[in-house]
């Protein structure tokens, strides 16, 4: 996990936005709606295209109903099904932009253009495959049909004659070496995210090679809840995933260094629920707050057991999630830090859940956790290699597991520290470590206060985690100033475990403080800029007004009527 300083700064120009930065924004709506079909009855819960409540399908000449295949570059969209109860589909697909369709016994109301039937469709679509192209190693394709995305591994690079097919690894004649990642499905051929690329099959003088990353442009992914997103179904890839546009993987080559990109005004990646369509828009302040729940509002999920277990795996630099819920049932729920990926990375309102000891969160550097619930079923809560923030968010592990820690980094490296205020952390036997020591080399530093847990205060000393790349451990104490610790979890929350929401008489009920616009990696030795961050006060995790009666609340939730 070595760094270098010229890196280091490097990364920090990287991840910290400026105000000369601006950027076109490219948005793609992601309907994973199943393709309509003919002579079909609709609106059962039994349909594969019924999802909490509502039908829907995509349809149009970018769909083939009778061969069931998906046509890319030519148009589709997506429709929802209004009429009540059962209903069998006619000859011909739903078309055109009015809400009241009819087809057969079914009317349909039109949603939006679909660009995309897959979040990995988005993610790893790029340019057609050509011959007597020269790549250089990077270099992602995409070619056959179905539509598969290739990346070109061949270190001196190679001029292609032979196109990409199937989906192993291999050198073709032409001295080209393709790896198959993932399946696109569907594209509306609207945009594609540039990918990094080598410049040469030697390191630098660093021992890193240096990258050309050509994305100075902001690309939105809108994701609508017409069915759950699942690694390995639906044409997902597991894990679901985003890499290689401003970054790669591991240290050492073939890898660049997260600042060591040829990049003029860096682009970045946005992931969010499209507009009624988040788990806020679904759920109410007088419903529970219980975790993870694909019936409401949009939701990623890998249910993989032993490999490739990521909810979801940032494998780049920058970027937000946004308005998600996101599942692993055997991983860490949003990862990246195992690869030194997710370098300042937002999550937004999310809720994610792992059962990984290396944390339901783990990234790389310069993280934004804010207004969020973590629910960890490990060892960690929120994992981190170096300094970021984490906010009006709230951390628990229902299962109490014996040893755990609510946050964990690896050292200060070249930030100030880890600021971490206005946090609920209950269920956790630590709640901050770091491998560090107190006084040592680079030691972790926690900034912040106002934080509320069930844990002892000024906590000191060891402690082992089986599982984690950081054992053992020194503990910690929350940041002294107004922080709440030994409180019981029962009294802060309507139900512990099951239901985040604060209590009436919770004693997290106005006990927070306004944070405003921060740097959530401000560099030792700089002038930390907060352009460009967001403003992470307000709403809290449902969409909810911070303050309420002049009342900041600890953690995601905010009360109404304290």
């Amino acid at each position: 996990m070595t760094r270098n300083l010229l890196a280091a700064f490097l990364l920090f120009l990287l991840i910290t936005p400026t105000l000369a930065q601006t950027h076109q924004t490219i948005v793609s709506q992601v309907h994973n709606a199943p393709g309509w079909l003919p002579d079909h009855v609709y609106g059962g819960t039994d349909d594969p295209a019924y999802n909490a409540g509502h039908t829907r399908v995509n349809g149009g000449p970018g769909w083939n109903s009778a061969m069931q295949q998906w046509i890319p570059g030519r148009p589709l969209a997506a429709y929802q099904l209004t009429s009540a109860g059962t209903c069998t589909s006619g000859a011909t697909a739903p078309t055109g932009t009015a809400n009241g369709i009819r087809d057969g016994t079914c009317t349909w109301k039109y949603l939006s253009p679909t660009d995309y039937v897959s979040l990995t469709g988005w993610a790893f679509d790029n340019r057609r495959w050509k011959s007597g192209t020269d790549y250089k190693y990077g270099d992602y394709v995409t070619n056959g049909s179905p539509l598969r995305a290739y990346e070109q591994m061949a270190l001196a690079g190679c001029t292609t004659t032979v196109a990409p097919t199937g989906t192993a690894t291999v050198t073709a004649s032409d001295g080209c070496t393709w790896q198959y990642w993932a399946d696109v499905l569907y594209s509306s051929e609207k945009s594609y995210i540039p990918t990094e690329r080598y410049l040469s099959s030697t390191s630098d003088n660093f021992g890193e090679a240096t990258a050309e990353m050509a994305a100075n442009t902001t690309y939105e992914a809108q994701l609508w809840n017409d069915r759950e997103y699942v690694a390995g179904e639906n044409g997902e890839a597991v894990p679901i995933r985003l890499q290689a546009h401003t970054d790669y993987t591991q240290d050492g080559f073939p890898y660049s260094t997260e600042g060591d990109l040829i990049c003029n005004a860096c682009g970045t990646e946005i992931v969010k629920a499209a507009a009624g369509e988040s788990f806020a828009d679904s759920v109410k302040p007088t419903d529970p707050l219980t975790g993870f729940d694909p019936s409401k509002g949009v939701a990623i999920e890998n249910p993989t057991i032993g490999l490739l277990t990521d909810g979801f795996e940032w494998r780049d630099n920058g970027g937000e999630l946004i308005g998600l819920q996101i599942k692993s049932d055997d991983g860490i729920g949003v990862g990246g830090g195992e690869t030194h990926g997710g370098n300042g990375v937002t999550l937004l309102g999310d809720i994610v859940e792992g059962s990984s000891n290396q944390g339901a969160v783990f990234i790389d550097a310069g993280g934004f956790v804010a207004n969020s619930l973590v629910v960890s079923h490990g060892a960690a809560g929120i994992s981190e290699n170096y300094p970021g923030a984490v906010v009006h968010s709230t951390l628990v592990n229902p299962d109490r597991v014996a040893g755990s820690v609510a946050i964990v980094f690896y050292d200060n490296w070249v930030f100030v520290g880890e600021t971490v205020s206005d946090d609920a952390m209950f269920g956790f036997t630590h709640v901050l470590g770091s491998p560090t020591a107190p006084g040592g080399r680079n030691q972790a530093t926690w900034l912040g206060g106002h934080d509320a847990t069930d844990a002892p205060p000024g906590e000191r000393g060891q402690f082992q985690i089986s599982g984690n790349e950081w054992s053992p451990l020194y503990a910690y104490p929350v940041p002294s100033t107004g922080s709440l610790t030994e409180l019981s979890a029962a009294s802060a929350f309507v139900h512990f475990p099951g239901d985040y929401r604060l209590a009436v008489s919770s004693p997290l009920v106005g006990a927070g403080v306004v944070l405003g616009v921060f740097n959530p990696a401000c560099r030792t030795g700089t002038t930390c800029l907060n352009d460009g961050f967001p403003d992470t006060d307000s709403p809290d995790i449902i969409g909810t007004t911070r303050p309420q009666n002049g009342s900041y609340d600890i953690g995601a939730w905010q009360r109404k009527g304290n």
